[in-house]
């Protein structure tokens, strides 16, 4: 059975950084393991359950003389969490995926000491020589995150012949979901993947889904996946051929999937009834009015769109393609959006959308020399209650759907800007035709914010506004942002350099523009340029996943922790933040 893994980074090396650490005292339990290396450190601590701080036995931890596979960047990584270190806090706590079949896991290869952790859950690794290290964790029934999208990093700094005696790894309980699928009319739904996700953040506040684990059902049409971290999940089960994807409770739209929400320790139930989809018949005609006849042997490919950010592929044994007709036909199609893509080897591969509601679908003619209709281009300008633009150059719209990547388009020197309209969810130099998108703009000069950005008529600025066809699009400018500006202190009160303070809208977060990011100078200062008016709060974390903020449920436990503004056009303000410790939930 896969285990939950916790990393904690080391950096061990030869030059004296900190304050001498005192060992463990000679009493503590422990069960050392021989290491390869020559005895020149030692790292030792406690693994104990979060929440009660009871020791967490045989725990198995390993030193691993590599860093994360995660980690790109050792440098800048070290410079971003240095401040834990300097603060003097040790107890962090870690995000890590559920445990079922399929589940994704940490690499532990190139391992070189290891423990385990005492009854009293002490552990010891003795002679570490200098370098960069990261710890593993594992301990069955446990997971390592007590609160969503909280890391476990720790840079520590150690001369050789140095002990570090005080590192406490917090384990939480694993929760788990369980319960019976059955199908519409037939009874238990056996051999049916079921799958536990959820959503991530990337830069900007493009929203991601997740898969975090998923298992197959049972002959009785029983699941369970166990070890859960805690925090906010869905479930979608099928995604075969002969079931699509479908989120609980029973749509096939995420947008309507209903969370669940997973608390440590805790076994919840979820049972769920799959309904039944008819399925239907595509007929169409390929053709190339240049050519004035078909493609020979094209390569067709028809995706059903499975996802907001993602298509699968259809088998192609539901495909028959006649080249002497051009005849398309495709069987065993459930409703929904696809896309056929013709590819004869040209540069260029069309790319056709089809809709499937509930009957089958005739007289579609897919022509590979047909011009994309000229209406389907969004035309857009920009405007300004001042007396003239800003500069354009740099300056961009960028639409943003609900679930996956952004695009983003230049405007012109006078203001005006195109946005074609497409159907292939995977060409970035468009939108989809149909999908709902937010509208931002990128680039702006010092003191200006978007007031207002219309397309078709509709703000799309405070709700997602859906794409058909052709638009205009309308977007006003004001030069007379609110500044805000600051300072971030540790609990001493001392000013912190380089954290990062964060401005979070109180009200309208789906506006992903309207959240701010600022790293504090030497002498823990920050400011914020453009921000539009509205009431804000300003946090800053000690330990947070990348981008985590902008998820509402991580919020929510942060809830009152942030420093107040309210901010008006050309406003100046200034505000104090406190640091929230690693680990400091609501």
């Amino acid at each position: 059975m896969m285990r939950m893994l916790l990393t904690v980074l080391l950096l061990i090396q030869g030059t004296p950084a900190s304050p001498q650490r005192q060992p463990l005292p000679q009493s503590a339990s422990r069960k050392d393991v021989q290491s390869t290396a020559e005895a020149r450190s030692a790292v030792s601590g406690i693994v104990v359950r979060a929440g009660s701080d009871s020791p967490v036995a045989d725990a198995r931890v390993t030193l691993t003389a590599s860093l994360p596979p995660s980690i790109e960047d050792w440098s800048s990584y070290l410079g971003e969490f240095k401040l834990l270190y300097l603060e003097g806090r040790k107890s962090f706590l870690s995000t890590a995926p559920a445990h079922g079949a399929w589940s994704r896991n940490s690499s532990t290869s190139d391992t070189k000491l290891s423990a385990t952790a005492g009854d009293d859950g002490r552990f010891f690794i003795r002679d570490v020589p200098p370098g960069a290290y990261w710890i593993a964790v594992d301990a069955d029934g446990y997971t390592l995150q007590s609160a969503p999208d909280i890391p476990a990093v720790m840079p520590v700094k150690l001369i050789a012949g140095q002990t570090i005696g005080d590192i406490v790894i917090r384990m939480t309980p694993g929760g788990s979901i369980d319960g019976y699928v059955q199908e519409e009319g037939s009874g238990a739904a056996a051999g049916i993947p079921v799958y536990l996700w959820r959503y991530s953040y990337g830069e900007g506040g493009q929203r991601h889904m997740d898969v975090v684990a998923g298992v197959a059902t049972d002959d009785r049409g029983r699941y369970r996946i166990f070890w859960i971290p805690p925090g906010r999940y869905y479930l979608a089960a099928g995604g075969t051929a002969r079931k699509p994807f479908i989120f609980y409770p029973s749509g096939t739209d995420p947008a309507e999937a209903e969370a669940v929400d997973i608390a440590p320790g805790i076994a919840q139930t979820v049972n769920w009834t799959l309904p039944r989809f008819q399925t239907f018949r595509l007929h169409a005609r390929i053709t190339d009015s240049q050519e004035g006849r078909p493609p020979v042997d094209p390569n067709i490919r028809i995706k059903v769109r499975a996802a907001p950010e993602q298509y699968d592929w259809v088998s192609n044994r539901t495909l028959r393609y006649d080249h002497d007709t051009g005849v398309l036909e495709i069987w065993d199609l459930f409703p929904g959006s696809y896309t056929i893509e013709v590819d004869t080897g040209q540069d260029v591969t069309p790319v056709f959308a089809v809709k499937i509601n509930d009957a089958d679908v005739d007289g579609h003619v897919l022509d590979l020399s047909a011009e994309p209709p000229e209406h389907q281009t969004i035309r857009g300008r920009i405007k300004t209650d001042a007396s003239e633009l800003p500069p354009m150059e740099g300056l961009s719209i960028v639409l943003r759907p609900d679930v996956g990547p952004s695009r983003s388009f230049d405007a012109e020197s006078d203001g005006t800007f195109l946005i074609p309209v497409g159907h292939d969810l995977d060409d970035f130099d468009a939108v989809v035709a149909g999908d709902k998108y937010h509208a931002s703009v990128d680039g702006l000069p010092s003191g200006w914010y978007v007031r207002e950005a219309k397309l078709a008529g509709n703000d799309a600025l405070t709700a997602s506004v859906r794409v058909r066809g052709s638009a205009g699009m309308e977007v006003t400018l004001s030069p007379r942002a609110g500044l805000v500006a600051g300072v971030v202190n540790g609990a001493d009160r001392k000013p912190l350099a380089g954290v990062k303070a964060i401005l979070v809208p109180a009200r309208l977060r789906e506006r992903a523009d309207l959240f701010a990011v600022a790293a504090t100078d030497g002498n823990g200062r920050f400011s914020f340029l453009n921000v539009a008016p509205g009431d804000y709060a300003i946090y800053a974390w000690e330990a947070l996943q990348e981008n985590a903020y902008y998820d509402p449920h991580v919020l929510a436990m942060f809830e009152g922790k942030g420093a107040p503004v309210h901010v008006e056009e050309s406003s100046r303000n200034s505000v104090n933040v406190t640091l929230i410790p690693a680990g400091d939930v609501r």
